[in-house]
């Protein structure tokens, strides 16, 4: 194991046994460029692989699905779900109001299967978030809430109580 500039790579032969994956499918998915080159590096003969990268990338997802989730709580507790279609589609544009009512209904909530190497963010998941996000902050501006108190997850506790 190789520690640099918080990177930690582990030799792929090491990894590959770690997260069950053939080495020849990582070899694969480093020449289609499912794995970006920052992430592999080769001393010697021996190619590592930095293991930190997809951890880092395998929270960034989780941390978007979980927000996703609290801003909708946020924003449900205002509004129908088809309130918040239109306000999405209001801000986002590019998909149909069909689109993000059938993608709150049905899909928000719904997870695949996450695995060290399945950790692309649905892009309209993402899209959703920044959306969401967008009318959240404006929410708070109405509101007048200061910036020390605009933690999401805190006012939804306080609704529990």
């Amino acid at each position: 194991m190789i520690v640099n500039n918080m990177k930690k790579f582990i030799t792929v032969d090491d990894f590959s046994g770690k997260y069950d994956k053939p080495k020849g499918q990582i070899s694969v998915m480093k020449h289609s460029g499912s794995i970006p080159v920052q992430a592999l590096s080769k001393i010697g003969t021996k190619w590592y692989i930095d293991e930190n990268y997809f951890i880092r990338r395998l929270e960034f997802a989780n941390k978007v699905w979980l927000e996703c989730h609290d801003m909708y709580y946020f924003l449900n507790g205002d509004s129908e779900n088809n309130e918040l279609a239109k306000k999405v589609h209001k801000i986002d544009g590019t998909r149909s109001f069909e689109t993000w009512q059938g993608f709150i209904l049905h899909s928000l909530f719904s997870r695949s299967e996450l695995n060290i190497f399945k950790i692309k963010v649905n892009p309209l998941m993402w899209k959703f978030f920044r959306a969401a996000r967008h009318i959240v902050n404006r929410e708070f501006i109405v509101r007048g809430v200061p910036k020390e108190n605009r933690n999401i997850r805190d006012i939804l506790d306080a609704r529990m109580c």
